[in-house]
């Protein structure tokens, strides 16, 4: 994993903790798509969004870096499924069939 990349997840793990434990109707005053934010005085673009899947809600936070060539993104999540909440690594929003 690249330093960015470790930047970019402590960017992602600073939003959730904010969102962490509100209502999943909340989550949808969030919402954002390709919102500029600098990250160590990069630039990356934010996605925000809920998804209904079988297992609950899920709000998925991605932070995007586009260049000439190639995008990166890398992603992490919060799943209510009712009762609960469970944040999410990339490598689990993968195993459910988020990529």
């Amino acid at each position: 994993m690249s330093t960015d990349d470790t930047e970019c997840f402590m960017f992602i793990d600073d939003f959730i903790n904010k969102l962490d434990g509100l209502e999943p109707e909340s989550w949808l005053l969030n919402r954002v798509q390709n919102k500029p934010i600098f990250v160590n005085d990069k630039k990356y673009i934010l996605n925000v969004w809920v998804e209904d899947i079988a297992q609950g809600k899920l709000l998925i936070v991605e932070v995007m870096r586009k260049n000439l060539f190639f995008e990166t993104s890398v992603s992490k999540g919060i799943l209510f499924d009712g009762e609960h909440y469970k944040k999410l690594t990339q490598e689990e929003m993968w195993d459910i069939g988020i990529s």
